[in-house]
């Protein structure tokens, strides 16, 4: 995958966060923990970037790199996910379970457009 189409989807991903955000906010007390709706969208963006980086890189390789990229990526955001949403019930201390919501939200719409990218960028790899 290029680096414009990197971008152009990350921006989608981004806007797409934010839009089901608010359009949940509408039926869920979620606005008050926009805060960690930040804190995740700031993070995934930031892994996502990282992750296509390393991706472009290991891809060009005839090794098997790439197939260990996927695999450590799985278990490294899983770690820090639960670092994040732990860290943040302890700062917090949210008085309702609808926090988790803007997290679970930023977190499968990141998933997929991870599995997106990283599908294009297997494809170099054969």
């Amino acid at each position: 995958m290029k680096i414009k189409q990197f971008i152009i989807s990350l921006i989608i991903a981004i806007i797409s966060s934010l839009g089901i955000f608010f359009f949940l906010d509408l039926f869920f007390p979620i606005g008050i923990y926009a805060d960690f709706m930040i804190i995740s969208l700031s993070f995934f963006v930031l892994y996502n970037i990282l992750v296509y980086m390393l991706g472009s890189i290991t891809s060009k390789n005839k090794s098997k790199l790439f197939m260990h990229l996927v695999i450590y990526n799985v278990f490294f955001k899983m770690v820090l996910s639960f670092l994040i949403v732990y860290l943040y019930v302890l700062k917090s201390e949210p008085t309702d379970k609808f926090f988790i919501i803007p997290f679970i939200l930023v977190y499968l719409i990141f998933t997929i457009f991870e599995t997106y990218f990283l599908d294009k960028q297997a494809k170099y790899t054969s």
